[in-house]
């Protein structure tokens, strides 16, 4: 079974000075920067949220993340990579479509 590709939020925080230290999803690290990234229902530093593909800080393009296989993606490469599976289904069905089945 193919897992579903889905897209999520980021959210920026200001880090409350009163509170306990969260940890990174990314680095492990305790986060004691002033602005923190919640996605995927983690926290992360700005640095460690990243694009698997481009390694482009997706705090920075965007206010939304993809996944796929596990990885997490911008929204470029999220398109570039349903591009390149749509490309090869295409291809699959042409080559399907011109086999002829003998009785």
């Amino acid at each position: 079974m193919q897992k579903k590709e889905k897209s999520f939020g980021i959210q920026m925080l200001s880090v409350q000075p009163d509170t306990k230290p969260k940890g990174c999803a990314g680095c492990n690290r305790k986060i004691k920067d002033r602005y923190l990234l919640k996605a995927l229902d983690k926290y992360w530093h700005e640095d460690c949220l990243k694009c698997a593909c481009c390694d482009c800080r997706l705090g920075e393009v965007g206010s939304t993340l993809y996944t796929k296989a596990n990885l997490i993606l911008c929204r470029r490469d999220y398109l570039r990579e349903l591009g390149d599976f749509i490309q090869q289904q295409i291809t699959y069905i042409n080559k399907v479509g011109s086999i002829k089945l003998e009785k």
